[in-house]
This record gives C-alpha cells, sequence and structure tokens, in this order.
C-alpha cells in the first residue's frame, strides 16, 4: 500500500469519527423510573425460588442503543452487579432462607446517569431446621460430650442453643453459643455426678428487621453415662461410746473405675485431715478429744464430678475445759492480795499447772500472793489426767499502781485566758499511776467530756469559748484500773472578748484653722478590758499618743495650736490581752489658714495699694502746678511782633499730618470738615514775637473743649480785643505712615486793636497714638 493510500484511509477514518461523535451529539434520553419487584411477593417460604426483576423506564430523542448497569444490594450492601444492553435485568435467590429477608434496592447507571429503584421488602418465613451431631455417644461422669450443631442454608450470624435432657426428667439445662463466621458452632457440654442417659438437642434463633425467629428443634441424640467410681462409705472404729482419751480411726472407701484418676478426701468440717489419689480407700486415726466432735466427711473426686459420704462422731467428755479465775476484784490495786484458780468439773483425779507466760508458777489449781506491779502479765493454767491434757483460755492479769493528782492546766498563750470565739486547750496529767489512764473533764461538777491515754503524756481537751459572761471552774479527775481516783485543783478561765467595730472621728467637724485645738476620738464597739489605743499618722512610724483604759470603750487625744504642716490623715489601733490589734479608717485631717491672718494680708495689699496711688496722685498734682507756672510766665512776656497764621489741613514741611477730631461721649473720632474743625477761643495768651508757628501732630487730639481743659480759663477772657482763634487740624491719610510722637508748640492767632496780627505761645502739646475719650485724659497729658 502507498503512502496516498494511507494518507487517504487516515482522513476516512477522521470523517467517520467526527460524524460518529455529531451523531452522538443528538443522543438525548432521560431515566423516568426504575422499578424493582419480586416473584412471587409477600412472605415467601423457606426453600422458595425468589427471582427479583428490575426494570427501566427512559425516554430517548429517537432510537438509538443503551447499555445499563444493574447493581442489586440488600440492606445496602450490593450483592451483584451486571451489564445489559436490554432495559429489564433480574437476579434469582435459589432457595430462600431466613437470612436472605430484607429490604433489597437496584440501581442503574448507564452513560453518565443513576436511577435508584423502589425498596423492596423481602420476608421469609422460617428457618432451616438444624442438624445436631455428638462426637462420643458414651462417657463417663466428669466428663464432657463435644456436641456440633449446623443450620445448612443459613448465613450467619446467628445463635445456636444446645439442651440437656436426662432421661425421665422434663427439664432440661441450657447452654448458648453465636455462630459469627461459619453456618455451624460447636460445644462441649460436661455430664455431671448421677447423670445416666443424656438427651441433647439444638435449635437456631435469627433476627432481622422484622423480627426474631426461632427454629424448630434439630434431632435428638442420646449419649449415656458410665460411672467412674462409687459413692465413698465412711466408717469410724470404735462405732460408738468413745470417751476422751481412746484412740479412734476413721476410714473412708470406694470403689475406683480408673485408678490413677480419681482423688478421695477425709475432712473435719473444711479441714483437710487425709488425702489419697490413685487408691480405693484413705484414713485418719487419733486419740479422742472433745475437740474431735462434729461432722466428717468423705469426697471423691474424678475430673467434675465428685462423690461424698458424711459421718457425725461425738466423743463423752472426761473432765471440762479448765476456767482461770482471778479476784477478789477484776481490778487489781497494787499490794493488795491477789488470788488465781483453776477450776475444772471432774471425778477424776486431776493434775494441774498455774503458769504465767512460759513459767510454772505451782502444780496446783490455787496460786495467792500480794500484787505488785510484777505480777502483771498473761496467766493460764493446764489441767491432765489419762492423757488427756487441757488448757484454759489465757487470761491477763494487770496490777495497778494509784495515780498521783492529777494537774490541769491551760496550753494556749495567755495561760489562765482564751479569746471569744477561739478554741483553747486544757491538758491534764498524772506523773504517776499504771497506764492506760482515763482522764475526765468537769466544768462546775458537770462532765462535759473524757479521754483514755495509753502512753505517759498530758490528756489534752479542746474547748471553745463561747460567752464571755459565763465563768466556770475546770477540773480533771484521773482513774485507771486501780479503786482510787483522783481529782485535779480547779482552774478559772477568763474568757476575753477581742476590741471590735473600731472608729475615730475629729472634733470639731468643720474646716480646722492653724492654731486650733482638734480632738481626735478613738472608739471601740466591744471588747474586754484593759484597752490599750495608740494614734499615728499615715506613713510615719512615730506613736503620737498612746493611752490604756480600763473602764470606758474610747480614748481622745486633743492637739493644742495644730499647724498647716501638720495636715494628714490619721489612725488609731486598740488592743487588749487578746493580742488581735483593730485598726481604724484613715482619717483625714485639713489644717488651713487662720482668717486674721488672711485679712491681716489683705489689708496689708490695701495699704500698699492705697500708698501707691497716693504718691501717684501727689506726683500727677506737681506736674500739673508746673504746668499752670509755665502758662502764667507765658501770659505776662510782652507781645511782640504778631503774625497770623493759618493752619491748613495738609502736609507741613516736615512731611507730618495735622489733624483734628471731635470727641464724643460714644468714644469715637468724628473727622469733620476744615470748616467744621475752628476752635473758637474767648482768650488767647500773649505769645512772643519770637516764637514760630507749630504743628499738631497726632490725628485724634483736640477739639475746642480739649483747648480749654489744656489753658484754663483767663481772667481778661471777656475784656480781650481778640474774638477768636483759629486752628485747623487735618485728617490723617489712612494710607500714609502714623505720626510721631513728638511734642510739638502750639501758636494762637491774635488780633490787636490796630488790625495786626500777632503769633502767641501758647503751651506745647504731645499727641500720643491712642485716642482720648475722656477730658481728664487731655488733663494727664497736660
Amino acid at each position: 500500500m502507498s503512502a496516498s493510500d494511507d494518507e487517504m484511509h487516515r482522513v476516512l477514518l477522521l470523517i467517520i469519527v467526527h460524524c460518529c461523535m455529531l451523531r452522538a451529539q443528538d443522543n438525548v434520553f432521560t431515566i423516568n423510573k426504575v422499578v424493582l419487584r419480586a416473584d412471587p411477593s409477600g412472605t415467601v417460604k423457606n426453600g422458595m425460588l425468589v427471582t427479583l426483576h428490575c426494570s427501566v423506564d427512559i425516554s430517548k430523542s429517537e432510537h438509538f442503543l443503551l447499555n445499563y448497569t444493574f447493581s442489586f444490594s440488600k440492606n445496602s450492601k450490593v450483592l451483584v452487579t451486571t451489564t445489559s444492553d436490554r432495559e429489564l435485568a433480574q437476579y434469582n435467590i435459589s432457595e430462600a432462607r431466613y437470612s436472605d429477608s430484607g429490604d433489597y434496592e437496584c440501581t442503574l447507571n448507564t452513560a453518565g446517569k443513576t436511577r435508584s429503584s423502589n425498596i423492596l421488602a423481602v420476608q421469609v418465613q422460617g428457618i432451616t431446621k438444624p442438624r445436631l451431631s455428638a462426637q462420643k455417644e458414651a462417657v463417663k461422669e466428669g466428663e464432657k460430650v463435644p456436641l456440633r450443631c449446623e443450620v445448612p442454608g443459613e448465613k450467619p450470624p446467628f445463635y445456636i442453643i444446645f439442651s440437656k435432657s436426662k432421661h425421665g426428667s422434663a427439664s432440661s439445662e441450657q447452654r448458648t453459643v453465636q455462630a459469627e463466621k461459619e453456618n455451624f458452632a460447636e460445644i462441649e457440654f460436661p455430664v455431671a455426678t448421677g447423670d445416666t442417659v443424656l438427651y441433647f438437642e439444638c435449635t437456631a434463633r435469627m433476627s432481622s428487621l422484622t423480627g426474631v425467629e426461632t427454629s424448630e428443634p434439630s434431632q435428638k441424640v442420646l449419649v449415656t453415662v458410665a460411672e467412674p467410681f462409687s459413692i465413698p462409705k465412711i466408717s469410724i472404729h470404735p462405732p460408738d461410746n468413745i470417751t476422751e482419751g481412746d484412740n479412734i480411726r476413721i476410714e473412708c472407701t470406694t470403689i475406683l473405675g480408673r485408678q490413677q484418676d480419681m482423688e478421695i478426701f477425709l475432712q473435719k468440717d473444711k479441714k483437710i485431715l487425709n488425702r489419697t489419689k490413685g487408691r480405693e480407700s484413705v484414713t485418719h486415726s487419733a486419740v479422742a478429744t472433745v475437740e474431735d466432735n462434729g461432722n466428717y466427711t468423705c469426697k471423691a473426686e474424678f475430673l467434675s464430678a465428685s462423690k461424698t459420704s458424711t459421718v457425725n462422731v461425738v466423743v463423752a467428755e472426761l473432765f471440762t475445759k479448765p476456767v482461770l479465775r482471778y479476784g477478789p476484784n477484776e481490778n487489781v490495786d497494787e499490794n493488795t492480795a491477789l488470788k488465781i484458780e483453776c477450776q475444772v468439773n471432774s471425778l477424776l483425779p486431776i493434775r494441774f499447772l498455774l503458769m504465767r507466760g512460759s513459767r510454772i508458777l505451782v502444780n496446783d489449781s490455787v496460786y495467792t500472793t500480794i500484787a505488785s506491779l510484777a505480777h502483771s502479765g498473761v496467766y493460764a493454767c493446764v489441767a491432765e489426767t489419762k492423757g488427756i491434757t487441757k488448757k484454759s483460755e489465757p487470761v491477763r492479769i494487770q496490777v495497778h499502781a494509784p495515780v498521783s493528782s492529777p494537774i490541769l492546766s491551760a496550753a494556749n498563750k495567755l495561760s489562765t485566758g482564751t479569746v471569744l470565739g477561739q478554741k483553747f486547750l486544757l491538758r491534764c496529767y498524772s506523773s504517776h499511776g499504771t497506764l492506760p489512764i482515763n482522764y475526765t473533764l468537769y466544768k462546775n461538777d458537770t462532765v462535759i467530756t473524757w479521754t483514755q491515754v495509753t502512753i505517759n503524756k498530758p490528756a489534752e481537751f479542746s474547748e471553745i469559748a463561747t460567752d464571755t459572761h459565763v465563768q466556770g471552774e475546770y477540773r480533771c479527775e484521773a482513774q485507771n484500773g486501780h479503786s482510787l481516783k483522783r481529782q485535779s485543783n480547779g482552774l478559772n478561765i477568763t474568757v476575753i472578748a477581742r476590741v471590735e467595730n473600731i472608729t475615730m472621728t475629729i472634733s470639731p467637724e468643720r474646716v480646722i484653722e492653724d492654731g486650733e485645738n482638734i480632738s481626735l476620738l478613738c472608739s471601740v464597739g466591744s471588747g474586754s478590758f484593759p484597752i490599750e489605743f495608740k494614734f499615728f499618722r499615715e506613713h510615719k512610724a512615730e506613736l503620737l499618743y498612746r493611752v490604756t483604759e480600763n473602764n470606758t470603750y474610747s480614748a481622745v487625744w486633743v492637739t493644742k495650736g495644730i499647724a498647716s504642716q501638720e495636715s494628714a490623715k490619721y489612725f488609731c489601733t486598740a488592743n487588749n490581752q487578746a493580742n488581735l490589734p483593730a485598726q481604724s479608717r484613715l482619717l483625714t485631717v485639713t489644717v488651713v489658714l487662720a482668717s486674721w491672718k488672711k485679712w491681716l494680708i489683705v489689708l496689708s495689699v490695701l495699704l500698699v495699694v492705697g500708698i501707691a496711688i497716693v504718691a501717684l496722685w501727689c506726683c500727677f498734682r506737681k506736674k500739673a502746678k508746673d504746668k499752670g507756672r509755665s502758662l502764667e510766665l507765658a501770659r505776662s512776656a510782652p507781645a511782640n511782633n504778631s503774625t497770623t497764621e493759618k493752619m491748613i489741613s495738609g502736609h507741613d514741611k516736615e512731611g507730618d499730618f495735622y489733624y483734628g477730631s471731635d470727641y464724643n461721649e460714644d468714644g469715637e473720632n468724628h473727622i469733620k470738615s476744615k470748616e467744621e474743625s475752628r476752635v473758637e477761643c474767648d482768650w488767647v495768651a500773649p505769645v512772643t514775637a519770637e516764637t514760630s508757628p507749630r504743628q499738631v501732630q497726632r490725628a485724634d487730639c483736640y477739639t475746642k473743649m480739649h483747648l480749654l481743659a489744656i489753658f484754663g480759663a483767663g481772667p481778661d477772657l471777656e475784656n480781650s480785643e481778640v474774638e477768636y482763634t483759629e486752628v485747623e487740624v487735618s485728617v490723617p491719610d489712612p494710607h500714609r505712615a502714623p505720626v510721631t510722637n513728638k511734642a510739638e508748640t502750639v501758636y494762637t492767632e491774635i488780633r490787636k486793636p490796630n488790625g495786626k496780627y500777632v503769633m502767641e505761645k501758647v503751651g506745647s502739646l504731645k499727641c500720643h497714638r491712642h485716642n482720648l475719650h475722656r477730658q481728664s485724659d487731655l488733663g494727664e497729658l497736660v
């Protein structure tokens, strides 16, 4: 094949694949539903054939083939999966068993789409009858029977119940075993003693979602039981009329089937007397005593099987068990008579031994002596006849030395006192006396408590002080086994109430001025006297005042002439014999300046201000007088040449402004025109011929009232020939720089009778930058 043919085949293959893809894009379908049904439906019997049908209802855009994957599941566990191009699948349960009961479901998967069917419940009625088998048909007592029970066709897990019944008995013994992985279970059933013919059977019990069901019983299996040994026989020699001192022999016998595995036990009550293994008998021999009375048991045992027999043995008593007694009193006092006696009931002669510990005191039944501390110990007596020895129960005899007079003392810090509400300890001690010693505490002849001391140390009694008003005398009593009792002397306990509810106040309760006397009162609500009060200042370790009060709950500390530097926080403490001090809260004491000192400072300040004002007034007064003197000299000077010069608004040769202002009560400067700024004077002081015109430099200086205030009213005002003096003041230009504060000379224009004008110097003015609002201000400037 040529290369061109291969290329052509590839092109055709691509065209076919592409057409198939285009065709597949047109294959549209949807799964409507999946239906699962069983045949037969409903409840089916065990062993029947059950078929599950799974069908699909599907819609397509046109006819085309699909591959269907069906999955059958039971109780959500997949059983089988099958693939087909048909819209139907089935799952067969050939022989339905009870274990096949459950909820079934069918799931369809095709072309990436999945749909599940309805849940179908399948119920199989009845369980397969189990089969029982036994590995042994004949066993012996004590052995076990191996059994196997199988349930064909059923799937685990389930339970198997094994039953054992005896021949001729309606009752049965049951044991339950669970079959987890296999459909059968095995067990070894024990055979008890006395079993002869046994019947075994088994049943199966299974559970499902619908409930629990039990199968019918299996067939019965017969097992015969052989006896490995006979019931043991027990015999006593001599058989009866046994008396203490007689030799007795007890024998236990049985018939064995297999001697090597058999055990025989001979026991009295729970005590094993003898044992044998692999033999048919066991014996026990002894000299009879009263202690040999009782029940004897013979027991034959093989594996788990056992057989027993019992006999009662009675031994007559030659004499009773000895009893040790002493006297005359139960409690033996030192230096008193002591009698110890061993008592036995018997018609036969008895040999006695009296012993203390392991030491023989006398070979008699009675022992007498004068008691001393050395006679204390454990005593016993032994009685013997015809080879029979009996010993009494041990008796402890304690010889008591009398106690000495006890001493009662208080163990707390306050010796014979205690704090209210707290525990206090009393100690009672007798230095001599045989232990144990019983100590009893009394208060006002009333028993409070008692205790026993077994070692040589004081007895301790813990009491609580509950009331300061209830006083009482305490006493203690010491007593041991001796007949003599001793009491201590009386002890009075003083109950001390601790100080409580401490407060501190100040008098007077107002603002404290330095130099005053103050009183700090420290008081408590309760407490036992004497009470010690202490006064302190915060952050100061120095004790300010201390006093002890014996009949009052308060103390006063008086401070005379307190100073302002003593302002601080104060507190007090109170304490008594309880040594539980109480401290008050901090009390702030503030000391201020005295009122007379405040007034003295005010008066001093006022005096200084007054002196300053008088000094200033005198200074200004002097300047005014000097100014008036200058004006008088100016009026008296000869008049020479006069010229008339009219001051016009504008700039002088020095470049300064000339301006005037009217003064109103509202404090504002009202600028007037040239004609309105003229000032008429009733008189003009004479001016010398040497004077030259001066200029007024400030913008807000003077009106006619200002000039009159400056020059004053002359005496020749009405007679003067001069009618007017004209001063022109120019308005300042706000765009120009402010005028300087130079002092300038003011001239007036005077008209003489001959018609000539003479310029006369009146005085000098100094204009300040600030506006003058009052006539008195102008006076200050002059």
